[in-house]
């Protein structure tokens, strides 16, 4: 297994693997809570969208997408950004890990975490001190393993039909 930073000519087969993760994601969050249907419906273009927005990562000095392979197949990755924060705060810039997913198949294995201190490098390369990535509540698998990380809980955010 290899971990490394993606290219262009790996966007097509991240698309197919974003797409997994966000049939896996939203059926385990729909499931159980159903209500949530309504605001998780993709546009038909959600192809097109990703496609150029994982693009723009991977071009961008403030993006950074890492794929983890096994046998020359992408088997994961992780996206992340780096964010302008608030500007009433003295904090200016923050890291955001924006996706992570692993294929099924190959959980369990440290992949995550590879994943997640090659991150860390690039963040720490940028003079980035802090870090924030968020999930759905729902999904309770993400936050056993983000508190591993050492990662901590900052804020909650609720919504409401109206």
């Amino acid at each position: 297994m290899q971990i490394k930073k993606a290219t262009l000519s790996d966007v097509k087969e991240l698309v197919k693997i974003w797409n997994s993760f966000v049939k896996e994601h939203d059926n385990t969050v729909i499931k159980k809570s159903p209500e949530k249907k309504i605001r998780r419906n993709m546009v038909h273009t959600s192809d097109v969208i990703f496609e150029k927005w994982i693009s723009k990562c991977i071009r961008s000095k403030l993006g950074y997408v890492i794929i983890a392979i096994d046998n020359n197949k992408i088997i994961g990755y992780m996206l992340c950004t780096i964010k302008k924060y608030d500007e009433i705060f003295k904090l200016k810039y923050y890291g955001s890990i924006n996706d992570i997913y692993i294929m099924k198949k190959y959980r369990g294995k440290g992949i995550s975490s590879k994943l997640k201190d090659e991150s860390i490098k690039w963040f720490k390369s940028k003079k980035i001190k802090y870090i924030s990535l968020s999930f759905n509540s729902e999904n309770s698998l993400p936050y056993k393993i983000y508190k591993k990380w050492g990662f901590k809980d900052e804020y909650t955010e609720m919504w409401k039909e109206i």
